[in-house]
C-alpha cells in the first residue's frame, strides 16, 4: 500500500508542479500591482504545493482505508490466479480499442441475444395461437356445414306452400 501511496503522491506532485510555476505567480502579482521576486515566488509556490499535496494525500489515505482498497488490491493476485486456472494462462482479457463500435460489441451481443430470445418466445406463442385458431376454425366449419345440411334437409322435407 505504501508503494501505491508513494506513486500517487509523485503523480500528484508532477501534475501540480506543471500546473503552476513561479513565473505565473510573479506575472500574477505584477498584474495586481505587487512585485514578488523569484525566490519569494518559489517559496510561496512550494508552500502551497505542499499544502495541496498534504490535503490530497490525506483524502487519498482516508479513501483507501474507507473503501478497503488495500484488501481489494491484495485480492487481485488471487483473481488473476483463478482466471488462469479457469481460462488458461494465455487467455486474453477485455482490452478496449477506443472505438465504441468495437468496445461495445460484447454488451450489444448480450442485448441482441436477449431480444432474439424474447422474439423466439413470441413466435412460439403465436404459433400456438395459430394452431388453436385452426382447431377452432375447423370445429366451426364442421358446425356450419352441419347446420347447412340440417337447413337443407328441413327445407327439402317441407312441402312448398300451395296457393
Amino acid at each position: 500500500m505504501d508503494n501505491l501511496q508513494e506513486s500517487f503522491r509523485i503523480l500528484c506532485y508532477k501534475i501540480a508542479d506543471e500546473a503552476f510555476k513561479s513565473k505565473d505567480l510573479q506575472r500574477l502579482s505584477k498584474s495586481n500591482g505587487c512585485k514578488v521576486d523569484k525566490k519569494t515566488a518559489g517559496e510561496i509556490r512550494e508552500r502551497h504545493l505542499q499544502q495541496f499535496l498534504t490535503g490530497v494525500m490525506d483524502d487519498f489515505s482516508k479513501t483507501c482505508s474507507g473503501e478497503e482498497i488495500e484488501a481489494k488490491i491484495a485480492r487481485l493476485a488471487d483473481i488473476r490466479e483463478e482466471a488462469i486456472e479457469r481460462h488458461g494462462a494465455d487467455a486474453q482479457g477485455y482490452r478496449p480499442v477506443g472505438d465504441p463500435r468495437f468496445d461495445t460489441l460484447g454488451i450489444q451481443m448480450k442485448c441482441k441475444e436477449a431480444y432474439c430470445a424474447r422474439l423466439q418466445e413470441e413466435i412460439e406463442a403465436l404459433d400456438e395461437r395459430i394452431v388453436e385458431n385452426k382447431t377452432v376454425n375447423e370445429q366451426n366449419t364442421r358446425v356450419v356445414k352441419q347446420l347447412a345440411e340440417n337447413i337443407k334437409e328441413r327445407l327439402a322435407s317441407k312441402s312448398p306452400p300451395t296457393d
